[in-house]
Formats: structure tokens, sequence, C-alpha cells
């Protein structure tokens, strides 16, 4: 009989590729940015305007917040890391009701 390759590798290699994948997302985005004459006449335009400009760095933010969880599933996995389910405490199963 042969053995199970390793799936570790290829996983690691798929979270890597995640994490190129937003870091494009976030540096289009970024230089995206829509010009404050594009909003024109809009109806409520001061309104999208603020919103645009508020949420278009709180969006980098997520995807950095979201690079950083990626890099620490790498980072675990490269060490050798085991992947396995952690262990449920039964008051965790029930919402601490016994």
């Amino acid at each position: 009989m042969g053995t199970t390759p390793d799936p570790v590798p290829e996983f690691i290699a798929a979270l890597r590729a995640a994490d190129d994948g937003l870091v494009a997302a976030r540096d289009r985005l970024v230089r995206a940015t829509v010009h404050d004459t594009a909003f024109g006449r809009l109806f409520e335009a001061r309104a999208v305007h603020d919103a645009y400009r508020q949420r278009l760095p709180e969006t980098a933010r997520d995807i950095d917040a979201a690079r950083e969880v990626l890099a620490h599933f790498i980072t675990g996995l490269g060490s050798g890391q085991p992947i396995a389910p952690t262990p449920i405490a039964p008051t965790q199963r029930t919402g601490g009701a016994s």
C-alpha cells in the first residue's frame, strides 16, 4: 500500500494564493479612488461621498486583518503544527447550561 500524501504543503500554497488575491484586491481598491467631482449632483451626493471616503480605508484595514489570519495559519502550519479540531468542553456545546 502507498502512503497518503501530506496535504499541508498544498493547503499552505492555497493560503498563500488567497493572501496574494487579497493583496491584489486591496491594492486595486486603493488605486481606484473616485474623484470628488464624480459624485456630481447625485441625490444625497455628500452622504454618498462621505460614506465612500470612510469605507474605503475601513475595507483596506479589514483586508489587512484577514491577511493577518492567513499569515497566522501559514506560520503555524509551516512550523509543523498539526491540523486537528480543538476539543470543545461540554459547557461550550450547550451554551453553558448543564
